[in-house]
C-alpha cells in the first residue's frame, strides 16, 4: 500500500526537524531555543516543499514559463528569509537567557541558514521533476500500450471481416457446380455434396482458429481440386506437388492458399477444350513457398470480387513486410508465387 502524501510530510518533518536539532545543539547553552527553532526550521522545509510542488513547479512543467519560474523562485526565498529572521528575533525577545552570543554557531548566521534552506528546496523541487518525468513516460507508455491493444484489435476484426467474406466467395463457386450438376441428374452430385461439405466444415470451424496445421490446409487444397475436378469432368488437367513427408508440426493461417487455387479454376483459359492448372508447394530455406499456374485468362490480379485483393491485405496484416507476393505473365501462363514464414503450431 502506498503510503500517503500526508505521511510522507509528517516523516519528512520529524527528520529535518532531527537533522536541524543535531546541528543547533553543537555550542549551543539553550536546550529550549534548540528544540523551538529546529522544529521551526523543519515547518518552513516542509511548507516550503509543499509550495515548490503545487504552486512553483506547474509554472515551469505545465505551463514552461520561464519569468514565473525565476519571479516565484525569487518570492519563495525572500519569504522564507523573511520569516527566518523574524523568528529569530521573536525567540530573543521571548526566551530567557536568549541573546545573539548564546545561539548556536550555526543560527548566527542568516546566510548558512538560507543556503541549507535553498538547498533543501532545490532538493524537493528536483524530486518533483523527477516525479513528473516518470509520470509522462508511464502515462506515454499506457497510452502506447492502449493504441497498440486498439491497432490489434482492429486488425483482428477486419482479418475476421476478409475470413467471412471469402467463405461466402468458396460456397458461392461450389453451389453452382453442385447445381450444374442437378439440372444434368449427374451421379457425382452425392460426391460433389460430400466434399462440399468436408470443404464447409474447414471453413466454417478451421478458419475461426489463428492457424492450422500446413497438411490440413493441404487436404483442404486437395479437396478444391476433387471439386473442381467434378465440375470440369474431363476437360480438367491439374497438378498439385508437396512434400508428402513434410513437418506436421508447421502452421499456416488458414485459407491462405486456398483463393490462389479457386483463382486459377475461376480465370484460367481452356486450351484445346482442356484448362491446365499446376500447383506446388515446397519447404524452402525456413520458408512456405506455393506457387500456382494456369493458362490465362482474363487479367486475374485486377480481379474485381473478393479474391487477391483480400489475400493482399491479410498478408499485410498476418506478416507485415516478412513476405513476398509475386503475380505475373510469362508464355502465356499466369503465375503466381506466394513465400510467408514456416512457423510452428503452438
Amino acid at each position: 500500500m502506498k503510503i500517503s502524501s500526508y505521511i510522507k510530510s509528517l516523516l519528512a518533518g520529524l527528520g529535518l526537524w532531527l537533522f536541524f536539532g543535531l546541528i543547533l545543539m553543537y555550542g549551543s547553552n539553550n536546550s529550549n531555543y534548540t528544540i523551538i527553532f529546529s522544529a521551526f526550521l523543519a515547518c518552513i522545509s516542509v511548507c516550503g516543499s509543499l509550495v515548490v510542488k503545487h504552486w512553483l513547479m506547474p509554472v515551469l512543467v505545465e505551463e514552461q514559463n520561464s519569468f514565473r519560474f525565476l519571479t516565484r523562485s525569487i518570492s519563495i526565498i525572500l519569504v522564507v528569509s523573511i520569516l527566518i529572521l523574524a523568528f529569530n528575533i521573536l525567540c530573543i525577545g521571548f526566551l530567557p537567557g536568549l541573546n545573539v552570543k548564546s545561539m548556536p554557531l550555526f543560527s548566527r548566521s542568516f546566510y548558512t541558514i538560507l543556503f541549507l534552506e535553498i538547498i533543501i528546496l532545490s532538493f524537493s523541487a528536483f524530486i518533483e521533476m523527477r516525479e513528473h518525468q516518470l509520470k509522462s513516460l508511464r502515462e506515454n507508455y499506457e497510452l502506447k500500450q492502449i493504441a497498440l491493444e486498439k491497432e490489434v484489435e482492429s486488425k483482428n476484426q477486419e482479418l475476421n471481416l476478409l475470413k467471412s467474406q471469402i467463405q461466402p466467395h468458396f460456397l458461392f463457386n461450389s453451389l453452382n457446380t453442385i447445381y450444374g450438376q442437378a439440372l444434368k441428374k449427374s451421379d457425382a452430385t452425392a460426391s460433389t455434396i460430400l466434399e462440399l461439405s468436408e470443404l464447409l466444415d474447414y471453413i466454417l470451424y478451421c478458419t475461426q482458429k489463428e492457424s492450422v496445421a500446413l497438411e490440413t490446409e493441404v487436404k483442404q487444397i486437395e479437396r478444391l481440386i476433387q471439386l473442381e475436378k467434378i465440375r470440369f469432368n474431363d476437360t480438367l488437367e491439374v497438378s498439385f506437388d508437396y512434400p508428402e513427408t513434410a513437418d506436421s508440426n508447421i502452421s499456416v493461417p488458414p485459407m491462405l492458399f486456398l483463393p490462389f487455387v479457386e483463382n486459377a479454376f475461376k480465370h484460367g483459359k481452356q486450351e484445346k477444350n482442356k484448362l491446365k492448372c499446376s500447383f506446388s508447394l515446397r519447404l524452402e530455406n525456413g520458408a512456405i513457398c506455393f506457387r500456382s499456374k494456369n493458362r490465362s485468362g482474363e487479367a486475374q490480379e485486377s480481379d474485381s470480387g473478393i479474391g487477391l485483393k483480400n489475400i493482399r491485405r491479410r498478408l499485410d496484416l498476418l506478416y507485415g513486410q516478412n513476405y513476398s507476393l509475386n503475380l505475373g505473365y510469362a508464355e502465356g501462363y499466369y503465375l503466381a508465387e506466394l513465400v510467408i514464414p514456416k512457423t510452428r503450431v503452438v
